[in-house]
């Protein structure tokens, strides 16, 4: 949980802008803009590698059953990326397919094609199973939620603490830009880089003895900021 309350964000935003009258409205689009695009950050580049954003408080699942015939389950509503999925009955992970790899597949509307599902893919609001289950199956979902956005003052971010000047040097790369003032936007913008791939450098330190972990699928890969 970050330090930094939804009031102190617009104060100290407020005050980087000089103080302009008229950006009352503004403030919570260019906070909330700024802390939602930081979650959905999934890689950076740090030393000219790309590496992984992490964000442990944001990671967490949930169980969906299937039904019989059913080819799909629910997507949770507020989800941002899917890690996996993990078959709790037969105990076993699924495998990632594409959609266009679902789509090839012959015979999904037959009945006597369901079975165990071996694959997990995502589409829209619904993850699809292949084969079509046969069966009543607990499947657990891992994901990567999408934070609610700060909304009364005293709301601070689901996030650490150590992410709260990255939120508000976006925040002011953002408010920058949208008031045309792109030199200073491009500053906090590059001063928002360093400090999350100075945060990357953290995370990899406590991961360093890791054999395994899990990865966001291709599918939602973004090297975007």
């Amino acid at each position: 949980m970050g330090i930094y309350t939804f009031a102190n964000f617009k104060s100290y935003l407020t005050l980087a802008l000089g103080n302009r009258d008229g950006l009352t409205t503004y403030l919570p689009i260019w906070v909330n803009a700024a802390y939602i695009g930081l979650c959905s950050i999934n890689k950076v580049v740090s030393f000219r590698k790309v590496k992984n954003l992490i964000f442990p408080e944001l990671d967490t699942s949930k169980d969906e059953s299937t039904i019989d015939g059913q080819a799909y389950i629910s997507r949770p509503s507020n989800t941002l990326a899917i890690h996996t999925v993990w078959d709790t009955t037969n105990d076993r992970k699924l495998d990632y397919k594409s959609p266009a790899w679902y789509f090839e597949q012959t015979g999904r509307a037959n009945t006597s094609s369901e079975g165990d599902p071996f694959y997990w893919i995502p589409y829209g609001n619904l993850v699809y199973l292949y084969p079509t289950p046969d069966d009543d199956y607990n499947m657990k979902i891992y994901y990567r939620k999408r934070p609610s956005r700060l909304v009364e003052d005293e709301h601070t971010t689901a996030i650490g603490e150590e992410w709260d000047e990255a939120i508000l040097q976006f925040a002011k790369s953002k408010a920058s830009a949208d008031l045309r003032d792109f030199t200073t936007s491009a500053f906090w913008k590059k001063e928002f880089i360093e400090t999350i791939a100075g945060q990357v450098g953290m995370q990899e330190k406590e991961t360093i003895d890791l054999k395994e972990f899990f990865h966001i699928d291709p599918a939602y890969d973004d090297f975007g900021y």
